[in-house]
């Protein structure tokens, strides 16, 4: 059988097409606790510059047989563009917050919550994969704020296991998933017990035998894109979950995603590379999603023998709620934002997961 999956991020408060990119802090995701005192805050985790927190970017296209290098990537943080001379940021507030690598990947020196006084928003990446700025598309990383709840209070996060960034690039490689748990901020490693579930046939299975704090997903496990999810346990009582979505570039198969919005006022959709909805929306408001099965660096639909059916699941970003269609023939769905509210995990980013099978 010849199957195939991909992903996109919708945001509730990135062009689909050929490109599927992974942005990732090499904590896993982006979140601090803050407490007042007086003038003072204290952040929980604290960052600075000697212990940075490095934003890994990996990009693939159906078009090309692997990974592919942008040609620019402009970095926003809560919708404001942040500018660089060399590695030093130059924007107005942010010089103390953010940095370049030599790589040019983006690094947070700096406590977060000074971005929007404490309150929660995203990073955004603009990526240019073309010269002409043609093929141009977004990809973004949630931030967390919340008041500090206490040296017990624990949050559980996937983080890379390895320098791969969950991207496995060639035939018959691996990367690796682990377990990060904070409790007020410090990370614990004792007293833990841990559950690896992957997303199959539109739900969480849990993984046999997978459950240590690291999960090897190997290329044979991975049909082009691939979710996991991690639940983690002291005592017998969950501390909390996360989702990461796994990459397989060197698949002989992709899809390739085409998107559309209607904001819900009437109208036709048309066609947009932003995959954004917000809860001022009317619930009819959607985004359509088109998939098509294309050999790995062709840009039309694969010709392949025997029946297509694809599948798409729209999942929460702690893989605790979800909802989709189960394998049709039909290649397009909508997401509406009365689903979104429907799914009851509230603003935030959701994946949208599609699979293939050919029978």
């Amino acid at each position: 059988m010849i199957q195939a999956s991909k992903s996109l991020t919708l945001h509730f408060t990135s062009k689909g097409g050929a490109y599927s990119a992974i942005w990732m802090s090499d904590r896993g995701d982006l979140y601090q606790e803050y407490e007042v005192n007086g003038s003072a805050t204290t952040y929980y985790p604290s960052i600075t510059a000697t212990n940075p927190i490095t934003m890994h970017l990996t990009v693939a296209s159906a078009r090309t047989n692997g990974l592919v290098t942008p040609t620019s990537v402009t970095y926003y943080a809560n919708g404001k563009e942040l500018t660089f001379n060399g590695v030093n940021c130059t924007t107005a507030g942010m010089t103390d917050i953010f940095r370049l690598t030599a790589s040019g990947d983006l690094q947070i020196i700096g406590n977060l919550g000074k971005v929007a006084n404490n309150a929660s928003f995203s990073l955004q990446a603009k990526i240019s994969v073309s010269s002409s700025g043609a093929d141009t598309f977004y990809v973004s990383a949630p931030v967390t704020m919340s008041p500090y709840n206490g040296a017990d209070y624990a949050r559980v996060t996937i983080a890379p296991g390895d320098d791969k960034n969950f991207t496995i690039s060639q035939k018959g490689g691996s990367c690796i998933l682990s377990a990060l748990v904070t409790k007020g901020g410090v990370e614990i490693t004792t007293g833990l017990t841990y559950e690896w579930y992957k997303f199959q046939s539109g739900a969480f299975v849990l993984l046999s035998g997978k459950n240590t704090k690291t999960l090897t997903v190997q290329e044979a496990d991975v049909e082009s894109y691939a979710l996991y999810k991690l639940v983690v346990k002291e005592s017998g009582s969950e501390l909390g979950s996360d989702a990461q979505g796994v990459m397989d570039a060197s698949d002989p198969y992709d899809i390739v995603l085409n998107t559309w919005v209607n904001d819900g006022g009437g109208g036709n959709d048309v066609s947009t590379n932003d995959l954004t909805l917000n809860d001022e929306m009317p619930d009819s408001a959607y985004i359509k999603v088109q998939a098509m099965l294309v050999a790995r660096g062709q840009t039309t639909a694969a010709v392949v023998s025997g029946t297509k059916k694809y599948e798409f699941s729209v999942v929460s970003s702690n893989g605790t709620s979800m909802f989709g269609q189960n394998l049709s023939a039909t290649d397009n769905y909508k997401i509406t934002v009365g689903n979104l509210k429907n799914m009851g995990a509230g603003i935030g980013d959701y994946d949208i997961v599609v699979n293939c099978e050919v029978s």
